[in-house]
């Protein structure tokens, strides 16, 4: 989930909830974008794939902001999107299962979760998602045979499922 935060034309400030910016995003008002938060974490350099705007992205990635720099023709029209440039949510995927950890590539924390079957219950491999919460990599246990399964929580996107192997 992503929150857009804005001023409109009194400088008022709003904010757009949405699931994804990989769809376009309508505009409801003449609006500037002013921040953008992923779950609860505050993004200061959006990716390149969201149509912001030079001044909008300024703004975004400064810790002060001085409204006056504002003109009429910086703001986005009413009933426009804001529309993806190129693909802005990453695939999660597992990678490869090695012995005695997992790997991936994902540019944000994700929590590792296992399951004695391929279509059961999968729960933290450590007990509790903030226990089993890894960017990249996790040591897994060794002596037992299991799936793995990845999930980022802020937005529930899962990924697919590998079995270890316990070593003979």
């Amino acid at each position: 989930m992503y929150t857009l935060y804005y001023l409109n034309k009194n400088l008022q400030m709003g904010t757009l909830k949405v699931a994804s910016l990989d769809a376009p995003v309508l505009i409801p008002e003449n609006l500037i974008f002013s921040n953008i938060r992923r779950g609860i974490n505050f993004i200061k350099e959006p990716n390149k794939c969201v149509d912001f705007t030079d001044l909008e992205r300024l703004i975004i990635s400064s810790e002060f902001f001085d409204s006056s720099l504002v003109n009429e023709a910086d703001f986005r029209r009413a009933n426009t999107y804001l529309t993806p440039l190129c693909p802005i949510e990453l695939p999660l995927i597992l990678d490869v299962v090695y012995t005695d950890r997992a790997l991936w590539s994902y540019p944000y924390p994700v929590v590792v979760l296992r399951s004695n079957t391929v279509d059961g219950v999968f729960v933290p491999i450590n007990g509790t998602e903030g226990a089993s919460t890894f960017t990249n990599m996790a040591m897994i246990e060794v002596n037992e045979t299991y799936f793995l399964r990845l999930k980022d929580a802020e937005i529930g996107l899962v990924s697919n499922i590998l079995q270890h192997y316990m070593p003979t």
